[in-house]
């Protein structure tokens, strides 16, 4: 998918390649929807009396709608936003889920800054761009490019290398988590 000039271009490449190759090693799969349109953009504005941030338009102009990492962020299509949901503040117009669970990811109509929503606190953020970075962060943890998952990778083979020596074997559960891990610290070296 071609992307449009834009401020969160090379952060929106960078996630799409960490996604690619999360899906490479069979893990979990993000989905990019097609863009939305100018005029998509500027009906749902006109609609809702509300702007929606040029950080996240910006977003919208790569992708209107996207599953990221499988379980890390569910992001709305133009469509799909919601406006004054009751459990939560009027200000707010959620755009999406995070983590899989019950937290939102919104923006403010009167700041245009980003929230995410975790049960009774708030996380901000000052743009969209943001909450792609860390998005970044979390999925590169995942795939063990940073370094507590590259200590925790050693950690991990170290027993799993203990136990199969020690029992001379390993489930194959086991036995397939080592090879991956020894993949991934090749990769790495």
């Amino acid at each position: 998918m071609e992307n449009q000039k834009n401020s969160v271009q090379a952060e929106i490449g960078e996630l799409q390649e960490l996604c690619k190759r999360m899906e490479d090693m069979e893990m979990n799969e993000s989905r990019f929807n097609p863009p939305t349109t100018e005029e998509e953009m500027l009906d749902w504005e006109h609609t809702n009396g509300i702007t929606i941030p040029e950080s996240y338009k910006e977003w919208l102009r790569f992708s209107n709608g996207s599953e990221i990492g499988g379980f890390a962020a569910r992001l709305l299509g133009i469509k799909q936003m919601v406006v004054n949901y009751k459990p939560i503040s009027e200000d707010l117009v959620i755009i999406g889920q995070w983590g899989g669970g019950g937290d939102s990811i919104c923006f403010s109509k009167n700041t245009e800054k980003f929230v995410i929503l975790h049960d009774s606190r708030e996380e901000e953020f000052d743009s969209f761009k943001d909450i792609i970075l860390k998005l970044i962060r979390i999925i590169k943890s995942i795939l063990g490019e940073d370094e507590t998952s590259r200590e925790v990778t050693a950690k991990m083979i170290a027993m799993l290398e203990a136990k199969r020596d020690s029992q001379g074997w390993l489930p194959e559960k086991q036995a397939k988590i080592l090879a991956m891990f020894e993949s991934k610290k090749k990769r790495e070296e």
